[in-house]
């Protein structure tokens, strides 16, 4: 199945392009954006992805690393560089959602993997299989904000060996039925063992910081998220940015020498259209939310 980009057309209007500018794509995935932004008239597009299994498109305009977008931003040859606009999907892409073995998904039965970068060690199996109870019930109470954190992280342990995707929802089910919308009871579950195994929001939280520092004047910062903790972050991190003097009201002279980086351009998050939800049904749990530095 082809992944389909959320909130594409949105994205790239705010992100204002000019004719001639250098961007930034965080997350290629499956390219949807970036091959929107290459449309354009820009000097450069920079594009970074993890996954092994991301095929960039071939563009001169287009300079594909694979790399973490941490990484990248970090790495002493890009470091110099600063973007006319940086754009960031954290959804997670149907490439691998559905790829082989990959086990991000509960619709087949695949080993426990979850790693977004197949290169590194720690993975879904060794976090369901090796994780104390209470280690298991913190990380699906905070990260699937999942009500039956305890029962389930129970249920897991009492349950192991958990090879793949299907022994995992089975324990769950065992103490979590189904709610009335039909929604598959371990989808909290996966969620938090995914974000665990590629510690999604540190990373998030890390590139927000270097990003936002790495825009132009007027340069924008334009990001997606999916689920309430990452957007959580993003909305709090763009107050923070915005922000000048933090002193006590009653402090007669600034002592902090906070300067504001920017202006919040969303007052409150985008969110797909009705036509965008009819084609798309897994666009609903979208926000879009954008930051300009001065």
């Amino acid at each position: 199945m082809e992944h389909v980009s959320v909130l594409k057309k949105e994205a790239i209007d705010y992100l204002n392009i000019k004719n001639d500018g250098i961007y930034y794509d965080a997350t290629y995935g499956g390219g949807g954006h970036t091959k929107e932004i290459l449309k354009r008239d820009i000097i450069t597009l920079y594009a970074t992805d993890k996954d092994l299994n991301v095929k960039p498109i071939e563009d001169n305009k287009l300079i594909f690393v694979k790399s973490d977008f941490v990484e990248f931003l970090n790495n002493d040859k890009y470091k110099d560089i600063f973007f006319d606009g940086i754009l960031a999907d954290f959804g997670v892409s149907n490439m691998q959602i559905l790829g082989e073995d990959r086990g991000f998904s509960f619709l087949h039965d695949y080993y426990l993997d979850m790693r977004m970068d197949q290169t590194q060690e720690l993975d879904a199996h060794y976090v369901v299989n090796n994780y104390s109870s209470e280690e298991l019930f913190i990380i699906i109470k905070k990260y699937g904000e999942e009500k039956f954190a305890s029962r389930i992280a129970n249920s897991i342990v009492r349950n192991r060996p958990i090879d793949t995707t299907f022994q995992l929802v089975d324990a769950v089910k065992q103490v979590k039925k189904s709610n009335k919308k039909n929604i598959n009871p371990a989808t909290q579950t996966f969620q938090a063992i995914r974000i665990e195994v590629n510690q999604e929001l540190k990373k998030i939280e890390d590139f927000l910081d270097l990003a936002v520092n790495r825009l132009k004047k007027g340069g924008r910062l334009v990001v997606i998220s999916f689920h309430s903790l990452e957007d959580r972050i993003v909305k709090w991190r763009f107050i923070e940015y915005k922000k000048d003097c933090i002193c006590p009201k009653d402090l007669p002279v600034c002592s902090c020498d906070k300067v504001s980086l920017g202006n919040i351009i969303t007052r409150k998050p985008l969110t797909p259209s009705e036509d965008e939800l009819k084609l798309n049904p897994k666009s609903r749990s979208a926000k879009l939310r954008v930051f300009e530095r001065i």
